[in-house]
This record gives structure tokens, C-alpha cells and sequence, in this order.
């Protein structure tokens, strides 16, 4: 699976299980589908996710904890660029959201690894259907973002061409992320982008990772501006980073480690302990994302799931893609120092 494909469906099944469509309340136990997928071009493999819902007549809490609301008997396929994937249903996942229905959720895999690789840039077309049932029809469709350029923090060549350093990033202060929105000669198709600074450590053996953001997303500069619409800067916020750790409960006298080096050396040798990551994120997933948002103006008595999901049963959730670029990055001594990592002691080395 690609880096960063497990926080993507961690969202999703929250999103799904909390999931507030207006169902009738006694009406007959109809079938009310849940899809959620989002596509990963550099995952070895895709995963949609299948339950269902309804409100029968009667004590609706009785009748969730009795019901399994999985959907294993389904025919999935992609299909996109003159090439066809055929999804294999594995198993029964048990939901880690607070939903009041579908304690499990039926998971479907397509292999999109080697030479079956999705391609950023590039249109796919989701379809369930069941054997059985030749009236059974549930679709959607989206194009894969192009993933951004990262230009700033950016790992720095060496002489040696092979050779790069890490960039010292200051999460201490207002650290600002740089990027155009695709690759010259292409087109982004996201509708906005997200930022996070991800922190991989060990404390006392075992490995945890805390992470800031990810960002709201957003579609041009704020705060900082680069006076060109193709390439964003986004400024974390001054201050907010290492309090934001510390609310959550992170110790700075706790002892902590992360592997700081080496900080120079090959691509492939040089630490990933620190992240910065940018997302594009595609329509579907970026108006989903505005819809739910309580900022968002919303006139209506509740506030309609959004879904591009559609067909002859009644269905929600969506079908989305992403598309990150990660760069690995070194924390300044002044961070180390506030977070309190790999013993950082003596004078306090920020800036007063």
C-alpha cells in the first residue's frame, strides 16, 4: 500500500460511520448502499469498502445488533485508459467510527501494482453490479490529480550528484511549504490541496508517529503569496506546530528518539523519520470535504451528505483520488529541543 493510503481509508471509514442521510424512519427494510473508495496512483492496491444500511419497523437498536450489514456477493470493476481491474472481496472489516449501523463493512481489493499501476491524470469509472440481479447497478467516476511539485523544503543537491542532504525545517515557527500544483505540460485537475508535517519516534521501544494537520484544504496562497497562481505557499501556522503536540499529550521530558540521521547520503539512505507532505486532493473528495465543513453555509434542516455515487438503489459515500508528494525533512535544534528529542539538553538554542 502507498505511504499515507492508511490514514485516507482511516477518514473515510470515519466519515461513512458518521454518516447523516435522511432515511425514512419506518419505512421498509429497503437496502441503502454505502461506497467509499479513494484512489491512490501509488498504492500497490485499491480499496472500496461495501455495507448497508436501512430503518426497519420496530426497535431499531435491537435490529443493528443482530443485522451484518456487509456486501460480499458484488461484481466491482475499474475501468480507465483502455484497461479493465476486477475487485476480489477479501473480508469483513470491522468499523473503528462511532455509527449507530453497520458495525462491519464488506472490503473489496483491486491489485494496482507493476504493470496495473494507476496513472495520475487520467479518468476511471467505478461499477458495482450483482450477478443475480441484472437491475443492480451502482456507478461513478473521477480523474486522478496530478501529485504537486514540491520546490520548497527540498532536499538539497550535493557534489556528488548521487548524494542530497535533508532541509532543516522550523516547526517552530511560521515554516512555509512551497509548490506548484503539477508538472509543466500537464493538468492538475484537484480541486485544492492539503499540507501535513508527519513525525515518526520511539518512546521506550515502541515506534508512534504524531502528525499537524492535515490542512483545510485550499485552492490558491493564504497568508503567504508567490505572486503566481500556478505555484501555492502555504505557512503553517507561527507557534502552532510543537503546542499543538503538547495538547495532545506529548511529553517533552518523556524521553523521545527519532532517527535524525544521516542526514546526507543517497536518496534512499538518508532519514524519513520527518515528512512534509502535500496532497491533491480530486472533485469529488474536495466538495465532499467543503459540504461537511460546519463552516460551510448550509440553509437547509440538515445538512445532506454529499455523494457522486449514483444508480438504481439507493446509495451514498464517494469515489475519489488523491495524489502526494512526501520530502523528507530534519528538524532544527530549537524544535528538538521544545519537542525535548533524542535527549536535546543545555542552553536553550532558539532564538529570543
Amino acid at each position: 500500500m502507498g505511504r499515507g493510503k492508511g490514514w485516507w481509508l482511516g477518514l473515510g471509514l470515519l466519515l461513512l460511520a458518521g454518516c447523516n442521510e435522511q432515511v425514512p424512519i419506518l419505512a421498509p427494510s429497503e437496502d441503502f448502499y454505502v461506497v467509499y473508495a479513494v484512489l491512490d496512483p501509488s498504492a500497490d492496491a485499491q480499496a472500496v469498502r461495501v455495507s448497508r444500511v436501512f430503518q426497519p419497523p420496530g426497535d431499531a437498536y435491537a435490529f443493528a445488533q443482530t443485522v451484518k450489514q456487509e456486501v460480499a456477493d458484488l461484481t466491482i470493476t475499474l475501468t480507465g485508459e483502455g484497461q479493465s481491474w476486477q475487485a476480489i472481496f477479501q473480508d469483513s472489516v470491522k468499523r473503528t467510527g462511532n455509527g449507530d449501523f453497520g458495525e462491519y463493512t464488506g472490503t473489496y481489493f483491486f491489485r494496482t501494482d507493476d504493470s496495473l499501476r494507476l496513472v495520475s491524470g487520467k479518468h476511471y469509472v467505478l461499477t458495482l453490479t450483482r450477478e443475480n440481479d441484472p437491475d443492480f447497478l451502482i456507478t461513478a467516476q473521477t480523474t486522478i490529480p496530478e501529485p504537486p511539485v514540491l520546490i520548497s523544503p527540498a532536499l538539497s543537491p550535493q557534489p556528488r550528484f548521487e548524494d542530497f542532504c535533508l532541509p532543516t525545517f522550523n516547526l517552530e515557527d511560521s515554516a512555509r511549504v512551497f509548490f506548484f500544483k503539477n508538472k509543466r505540460g500537464t493538468t492538475s485537475h484537484a480541486w485544492g490541496f492539503e499540507v501535513l508535517v508527519r513525525i515518526a519516534y520511539d518512546s521506550a521501544g515502541v515506534q508512534l508517529t504524531e502528525q499537524f494537520g492535515p490542512s483545510k484544504i485550499f485552492s490558491q496562497s493564504a497568508i503567504c503569496s508567490t505572486g503566481n497562481p500556478d505555484l501555492l505557499c502555504y505557512e503553517l501556522p507561527k507557534q502552532g506546530v510543537i503546542p499543538t503536540f503538547i495538547g495532545r499529550g506529548w511529553n517533552p521530558s518523556g524521553g523521545y528518539t527519532y532517527e535524525r540521521e544521516p542526514l546526507c547520503g543517497q536518496f534512499n539512505e538518508l532519514s524519513r523519520a520527518v515528512e512534509v507532505q502535500v496532497t491533491a486532493v480530486d472533485t469529488a473528495l474536495g466538495k465532499l470535504f467543503t459540504a461537511s465543513d460546519p463552516r460551510y453555509p448550509n440553509f437547509n434542516d440538515y445538512r445532506k451528505e454529499f455523494t457522486n455515487l449514483s444508480g438504481t438503489v439507493p446509495v451514498i459515500g464517494i469515489f475519489g483520488a488523491i495524489a502526494y508528494r512526501n520530502v523528507s525533512v530534519t528538524l532544527s535544534p530549537c524544535a528538538e529541543y521544545k519537542l525535548g528529542l533524542n535527549g536535546a539538553s543545555g542552553p536553550n538554542p532558539c532564538p529570543r
